[in-house]
């Protein structure tokens, strides 16, 4: 890694990691308030973010928050396209997110982007845990390590559903192609949720098989994929790689995540009431056309009907 490595001076315990960006300041700032309310102290919290972007997060940091460039965690270099792309979305949906170039100027989309920094970020941690926390989402009930680690062992989050939607096959397949493993005929698991726990040993071990296999450093790997999902990359190589006993396997996640829909702040007692003991959040998905202030009444009436607060009080 260039640069800083988050997190190498500590040991054991877990890291909250958020990969974010400028457009989704206001949704981290509400990620942030439910942070420092919520989660244990001893959990630390680190933020990447575009070098250029640093000033606008300084604001966050505090005596567990680390805002990191992402030019520190990335082994190599990467310069913004021109913003002028996002016209070109008539071509291409990938033109309305932001758009990289590597010093080779091969040009890579800000999602692939983000899993190279989550991957690199977690191999650089020293914490034994490590919990992925997208800026959509908050939480609304005390965060522990009993909940990151229950039993000793970092939580795992897979749940198998009825139908596996072509997408999802095929980056199950994939995963299991980059990890030299066997997927069966009627794999219809999921991986993919908010709030993700990764032991960083067995993020560290995935790396180095798919580096071995490839001959390539793995931010390589992904790049040269056309789309990827780190989520199915890690959950494959615990469940058809990983030996026993590593992890703790849980079917349900520590989030609780809109993915359609728009439901309003007056469902909040209603939401709250489906939401298990498990779910010490929720999400909004990024992509709902929902203002933000009416995202943040809805996490707040969700926290206040799972805590018997009325909303007037």
């Amino acid at each position: 890694m260039g640069g800083t490595t988050p997190g190498r001076t500590r040991g054991g315990g877990a890291l909250l990691l958020t990969c974010t960006m400028a457009v989704d300041l206001d949704l981290f700032a509400l990620l942030a308030d439910s942070v420092d309310r919520h989660v244990a102290d001893e959990i630390r919290h680190v933020v990447v973010v575009p070098g250029a972007q640093l000033p606008l997060f300084r604001r966050f940091a505090s005596h567990r928050r680390e805002i990191v460039a992402q030019e520190d965690v990335l082994p190599f270099r990467t310069f913004k396209a021109p913003g002028a792309l996002r016209h070109l979305s008539f071509l291409a949906e990938g033109f309305r997110r932001p758009i990289y170039l590597t010093s080779r100027l091969r040009p890579v989309r800000g999602w692939m982007l983000q899993q190279a920094i989550k991957i690199e970020a977690t191999r650089a941690a020293s914490e034994t845990a490590v919990i992925h926390c997208d800026s959509d989402m908050a939480f609304v009930r005390a965060l522990t390590l009993d909940h990151i680690m229950p039993g000793g062992l970092p939580h795992f989050f897979a749940t198998p559903v009825s139908t596996l939607s072509a997408g999802h096959r095929g980056w199950a397949e994939q995963a299991a192609r980059l990890l030299g493993a066997d997927l069966p005929e009627d794999f219809r698991k999921t991986y993919i949720e908010n709030a993700i726990v990764w032991s960083a040993d067995e993020a560290r071990a995935m790396i180095g098989r798919i580096e071995e296999r490839a001959g390539r450093p793995i931010h390589d790997v992904v790049m040269r994929e056309a789309s990827i999902s780190e989520y199915y990359l890690y959950g494959v190589h615990v469940e058809r790689v990983a030996r026993a006993g590593v992890v703790s396997p849980r079917a349900f996640p520590l989030c609780r995540t809109f993915w359609s829909g728009a439901p309003r702040a007056d469902d909040a007692p209603r939401l709250a009431a489906e939401m298990r003991p498990d779910h010490v959040a929720v999400a909004l998905q990024s992509t709902r056309p929902v203002p933000l202030a009416e995202r943040a009444d809805l996490y707040a009436r969700i926290e206040q009907a799972l805590a018997g607060v009325s909303p007037a009080a």
